[in-house]
């Protein structure tokens, strides 16, 4: 087992948080790795830290570019790697010192084509908020990998990058890359365009991963204007990937449930704000509850979950104010109670 692993970590202004990940990379147990630092533009010492890092260990490239995203920077990455296998890390986490040490041993000698482990939330007091679980699982066929993206509306262990393991070639020879058009969404797009083209995949129920939430205020939690064409694209998308017939017509019903999940997230986000007007809001479930797509995904589906319930009675009642209300106080609640927050987040 001494494959060359490539680990991109995309760098905008992480001066505070950029050397303990670099250190967690550096300090694996897995030692035939080369990390592709690339700045995206900081106009903090960033840069700085990265050319030091590179100097130090010649497994490190350091990549300096212009300002224009982390999709652009993560795609910079991929063309400048030569490993067999590809792992991301974002610049304010750090990982276990034994991560790419059991995802190349696990994805190895299982012959897959993607492993995937969990992650574990950390808070801005350094405490731990969530661990984020999978289970121990191989999927060997196209079918067997559907199956489970039928359940994607009840997780996030497809939607970022870094807590997987790719093949380089699968993403080299279909062009696989991060869309820079868009700033929301991207790692789900990505991870979906790459199912596309694999056969087997694994799921590993370890926390390898550490995602620091003081500074990572994901997309998905704050507010804009595009928030729902963003999702309404997640779906379309989704509904792509499963696009088999056999699957279209026995579990239409499960794959449209995944609206519920790009719903919530809109809902979610919009709410979470501090500065959102209630006229805002209600205009943002309207234009939720008007859309055809949702209409027709929505019908006779079977929610999972009370979040997901409250959402389908308040959609098919049109009870828009009741909803908004919900939202407002389950979002007040999480200021207050983070454990009664993720109660009413399921």
């Amino acid at each position: 087992m001494n494959e060359l692993i490539s680990i991109i970590v995309p760098i905008y202004n992480a001066e505070q948080y950029l050397a303990r990940c670099v250190n967690s990379i550096i300090n694996q147990t897995y030692k035939n790795i080369e990390i592709v630092l690339v700045n995206d533009g900081s106009q903090d010492s960033s840069g700085v830290i990265c050319d030091e890092f590179a100097d130090k260990d010649n497994r490190i490239k350091a990549i300096h570019i212009s300002n224009k995203g982390v999709s652009h920077a993560r795609n910079v990455g991929i063309d400048n790697t030569s490993g067999n296998y590809i792992q991301f890390v974002d610049s304010d986490d750090y990982i276990e010192p034994n991560m790419v040490e059991l995802l190349v041993k696990y994805i190895t000698d299982h012959d897959v084509d993607l492993i995937i482990c969990g992650h574990t939330s950390i808070d801005a007091n350094n405490n731990l908020e969530e661990r984020a679980r999978m289970n121990d699982a191989i999927y060997s066929s196209k079918n067997e990998i559907y199956f489970k993206l039928l359940d994607c509306r009840n997780s996030s262990f497809m939607n970022p990058p870094w807590n997987k393991l790719y093949k380089s070639n699968i993403i080299k020879t279909y062009n696989i890359r991060f869309d820079e058009n868009i700033s929301l969404g991207e790692d789900f797009i990505f991870n979906l365009n790459y199912t596309k083209y694999i056969v087997s995949m694994a799921t590993l129920d370890l926390q390898l991963y550490n995602y620091w939430k003081e500074s990572n205020i994901s997309l998905t939690t704050k507010y804009r204007s595009d928030n729902w064409g963003i999702m309404r694209l997640w779906f379309i998308k989704y509904k792509e990937l499963l696009n088999d017939k056999y699957f279209i017509n026995k579990y239409e019903n499960q794959i449209n449930g995944f609206i519920l999940k790009c719903i919530q997230i809109t809902l979610s986000a919009t709410f979470n704000s501090n500065n959102i007007s209630k006229e805002e809001g209600l205009r943002v479930i309207e234009s939720i509850m008007k859309d055809d797509i949702t209409t027709e995904a929505l019908k006779n589906i079977e929610p999972i979950g009370l979040n997901s319930k409250i959402i389908l009675f308040c959609f098919k009642k049109k009870e828009k104010k009741v909803l908004a209300i919900y939202y407002w106080l389950k979002h007040s609640i999480r200021r207050k109670n983070i454990k009664l927050y993720m109660r009413l987040k399921r």
